[in-house]
């Protein structure tokens, strides 16, 4: 009997690997990074070198400037218990 290959942990499809590959760097600068340039193109670059991927270079300078452009904008949302409450 032919022994099956284990699931992987985590997979990319193939088509969308550097956007969520970036993405999720982008998630992860936003909860541990600090200071202003928590999303320095450098940053993105780190968390990616750290987890053993590598994108095409335009993907980090996009999502860079878009994460810096967002800033904390998402902080100032309500949080999500008060979308529930119906008001009388």
């Amino acid at each position: 009997m032919a022994e099956e290959e284990a699931p992987k942990a985590w997979s990319f499809a193939d088509q969308n690997k550097d956007e969520q590959a970036v993405a999720l760097a982008a998630l992860v600068l936003d909860q541990c990074g600090e200071g202003d340039d928590k999303f320095a193109p450098e940053k993105f670059e780190a968390v990616l070198k750290a987890a053993g991927l590598s994108v095409a270079p335009h993907w980090v300078s996009v999502f860079s400037k878009a994460a810096t452009l967002a800033g904390d904008s998402l902080a100032a949302l309500p949080p999500p218990e008060a979308a529930k409450r119906v008001p009388p």
